[in-house]
């Protein structure tokens, strides 16, 4: 049984109301908690990056969209949490902030201040719900992780879609940048821009 799931599986529920206990709702919770931990560790992993020049613009939005949405989805949580522990509004309130933050990570923003809001945002809601930890003796399904990839291991198809989307953002063609992406990521690839133009290429391992 994975334990952490089936935590959140009884969160997701009004007390006062019986569990509907089945293996399609045990497998939802166990998908929302993996959405939590893979936020976490992409919020990790920017906390410390900088922010390219020519993303500056765009970063502002993300911080003032994320900061907004943090003190609303906030706002909601303890609200729900007063109304007789009443969860599954919480945990809405829970869920608009990490959409919102995944979000910004497709766009490679979840990077900095950003990061590091949403990292406190988390903790600070793990102190009430407490779904951050390792239980020992159970088993937890494991996220996939991530492989870094050095430029000339990747197929000329790959760095042909790079050099595109690059192009693409030096010319300010958000749109096209993001759809190039976004196809690489439905190919496994993870494109993580840094300072100065350089980038980090992961694959699903």
């Amino acid at each position: 049984l994975d334990v952490r799931a089936f935590r959140w599986l009884v969160l997701s529920a009004q007390y006062r109301s019986p569990l509907n206990f089945e293996e399609s709702s045990l497998n939802n919770a166990r998908k929302s908690v993996q959405r939590l931990d893979t936020l976490r560790t992409k919020a990790e992993e920017g906390k410390n990056s900088a922010i390219a020049p020519e993303d500056e613009e765009r970063y502002d939005q993300a911080l003032k969209q994320i900061s907004a949405t943090i003190e609303k989805g906030m706002a909601a949580f303890t609200a729900g949490m007063n109304d007789d522990l009443n969860t599954p509004r919480a945990i809405a309130g829970v869920f608009s902030i990490v959409k919102a933050a995944e979000q910004i990570s497709k766009k490679n923003l979840l990077i900095g201040e950003v990061a590091e809001m949403v990292l406190n945002t988390l903790d600070n809601l793990d102190d009430v719900l407490g779904i951050f930890y390792e239980p020992s003796g159970f088993e937890v399904v494991k996220e996939k992780k991530e492989e870094i990839l050095n430029i000339d291991e990747l197929t000329e198809e790959v760095r042909a879609l790079i050099l595109q989307r690059q192009s693409a953002k030096a010319s300010k063609n958000w749109e096209e940048a993001d759809a190039i992406r976004d196809q690489l990521q439905s190919q496994g690839f993870i494109i993580v821009d840094q300072a100065q133009g350089e980038l980090q290429v992961k694959k699903m391992a």
